[in-house]
């Protein structure tokens, strides 16, 4: 990177972080360019940095040791990644959204795009648009909806690689409870829409609404690698916990059950 470059990125890395949270992420081993340019390129097409990067110290400070530290902070600074194919450009597919639902996705997609987390797109930018779906939310009676990304058109999910993970049991969270013991489920609101994609991700992520097309920035309910990406995150949050003194935490996706015993007074996850 020439010397005007960086000067640049160095100016635009200190909107983001102060001088000894870039020396925490630099002693990682994070590229500061590579970083500085994963900004960049949200900011370039419309979008709002995502908290997992602007807190990146943080997530080195708390996650640095942890066995997957590499991915959770390759993921955070330059988007998270997971190994899929481009599919060949496709033509937009029809929205599968009944029309009853169009207002209250009208207003999911108004309030991603105002939070930056999804942004409009010129057509030749993106390999085509997947339909949109809504699914009930929180078993609202569809009052409340998600929108989801079918990806099972224009072979964006079947280019994809599943990795394999084991997923947390009911029977392994009975096996914690105690007598007298305290117990708290934690569901976190929006915990996909926090988490930034790595920039190829968005050609692929790409949705038209009324006529306009945007891409998605953000991990998308649809993308068949979402889940394990997510999991991977909440399992070092787990051991994290358990490392503060609460070994009796499990974590299932974006959701988080701990039993505390008299010894404990407080959890915070």
């Amino acid at each position: 990177m020439g010397r005007v470059g960086w000067t640049a990125y160095a100016a635009l890395l200190a909107r983001f972080y102060s001088v000894e949270d870039l020396r925490v992420i630099a002693k990682f081993g994070i590229l500061l360019p590579k970083l500085a340019s994963f900004i960049q390129q949200t900011l370039d097409v419309g979008g709002q940095v995502a908290d997992p990067t602007v807190c990146l110290a943080g997530w080195v400070r708390n996650f640095g040791m942890d066995e997957d530290a590499p991915y959770l902070m390759d993921g955070a600074a330059y988007g998270f990644d997971w190994e899929s194919v481009e599919p060949e450009p496709f033509s937009d597919r029809p929205n599968l959204i009944p029309e009853e639902h169009f207002e209250k996705v009208d207003e999911e997609l108004r309030l991603e795009m105002e939070a930056g987390r999804v942004v409009p797109r010129d057509r030749a930018d993106v390999v085509g648009c997947s339909a949109l779906m809504c699914v009930d939310k929180e078993h609202s009676k569809k009052e409340k909806v998600r929108v989801v990304h079918d990806l099972t058109g224009g072979g964006v999910n079947e280019g994809t690689v599943i990795f394999e993970r084991k997923f947390t049991t009911v029977n392994k969270a009975c096996s914690l409870l105690r007598p007298a013991a305290c117990m708290a489920k934690v569901d976190l609101s929006k915990a996909y829409r926090s988490i930034p994609v790595a920039p190829r991700h968005w050609r692929t992520h790409a949705f038209r609404w009324k006529g306009v097309v945007y891409s998605d920035l953000r991990l998308p309910f649809g993308n068949a690698a979402a889940p394990g990406v997510f999991d991977r995150i909440t399992q070092a949050i787990v051991r994290f916990m358990k490392a503060k003194g609460f070994p009796a935490t499990l974590g299932y996706i974006d959701d988080f059950f701990v039993v505390c015993t008299n010894r404990h007074t407080s959890s915070t996850i």
